[in-house]
């Protein structure tokens, strides 16, 4: 047996369950997994260390942004903390995600119910109204993984900008 892991892969005589490699088995296709099904329970601890949040938080404000909206805001990582910042000052977060397990360990994380979230396709099925500031971090954008819309995406949040 060897250790390894390819999601949603199985091949004749090879079946990978679990990370442990298993001979003379008939392939089966797994069902798929959404991104937020398969990442959401690990989401926060594997990007806890990739920046530095509070020197983010100081750039997204820079501007003092009143209404904020994060495309693709999973549990929370960024609009938690960036909702604390400008809530006292009447500011508001809204948070698109199309994974219910994302936005629910946001909704558990967001004690104060400080970020306003939305389900949904970030390219297709953005909230309406005008913000201050579009987020959208990191490899989120590439998750659209046809360029017409990841286009759509940027073409609707350019839409949401106020002036």
């Amino acid at each position: 047996m060897t250790s390894s892991f390819l999601p949603n892969k199985t091949s004749r005589g090879i079946c990978y369950i679990l990370g442990i490699e298993t001979t003379n088995v008939e392939p089966t296709t797994p069902p798929l997994r959404s991104y937020g099904e398969a990442f959401a329970d690990v989401y926060d601890e594997w990007y806890a260390e990739v920046d530095d949040l509070e020197a983010m938080l100081e750039l997204l404000c820079e501007r003092n942004p009143r209404r904020v909206l994060e495309l693709g805001v999973g549990t929370g990582r960024i609009a938690i903390p960036l909702a604390r910042r400008i809530h006292p000052d009447g500011g508001q977060v809204v948070g698109l995600d199309e994974s219910p397990e994302m936005l629910a360990l946001l909704h558990h994380k967001d004690v104060d119910r400080l970020v306003t979230t939305s389900i949904g396709d970030m390219a297709r099925e953005q909230p309406d109204g005008v913000f201050d500031l579009v987020v959208l971090s990191y490899n989120t954008l590439f998750n659209l993984g046809d360029q017409n819309l990841q286009r759509e995406c940027i073409a609707q949040s350019a839409a949401r900008l106020s002036a």
